[in-house]
Parts: structure tokens; sequence; C-alpha cells
């Protein structure tokens, strides 16, 4: 029987080619994290939506129940960044001054868990 040679086909044009293997696995890294952070992220939305339909609407009144719940680690911490962030997004305006300080004093405790 003959022996089928296999040529390989370098499919590189011009400087587009990795120039090891491991640029190549980076960037396929860095898309799939990308890809799973986005997907965390519409969780997140998911479930900020389904307390909204409890609370009538309100994103600070369902700000003390997620952070009780990321407190106990039955939420991940996801969840609350998001929620202030659309607090400050779309309410900030309207909240009053005790709301406002809930809303501030939560980012700090936040940034200083990330820190330690």
């Amino acid at each position: 029987m003959k022996e089928v040679q296999k040529n390989l086909v370098n499919r590189c044009f011009g400087d587009n080619c990795p120039k090891n293997p491991s640029q190549e696995e980076e960037a396929v890294k860095a898309v799939l994290q990308k890809a799973a952070e986005k997907t965390a992220r519409k969780k997140a939305e998911a479930v900020i939506k389904d307390l909204l339909k409890l609370s009538k609407g309100s994103l600070i009144k369902i700000l003390p129940v997620v952070m009780r719940r990321v407190a106990f680690k039955e939420y991940p911490r996801l969840i609350l960044e998001v929620l202030l962030e659309r607090i400050r997004r779309n309410q900030w305006d309207r909240l009053s001054h005790e709301d406002q300080i809930l809303v501030v004093q939560t980012e700090a405790s936040l940034k200083e868990k990330q820190i330690k």
C-alpha cells in the first residue's frame, strides 16, 4: 500500500501568525473568560428582575435582601455589584438621603472586602 504523505498547510498569511502557540492559547482564554463574565452578568440581571417582581419595581427595596443573601453566600457578589450599578444609573436622583447613604456604604464595604 502506498503511504499517503500529509502536507501540513500553513494558514498564516502576513504578520497575522502568532509567534508561539501560547499567544493563541491566551487569546482563546481571554475570549472564554469574556463569555463567562457576560453569562454571569445576564444571570445576575435575571435574578434582579425576579426580585423586582416581588418588590413591585423598586431597586432600593431589594438592596437589603440582596446584601443579606450575598453575606450568607446564597448569591454571588456580582448580583450586588450589578444592583448597585442599576441603582446609581436609574434611581440615584430620586433616592432619599438615607437611601443614598445606604448605597454609598454598601459600595464602600464591597471595595473594602475586595481589597482584603
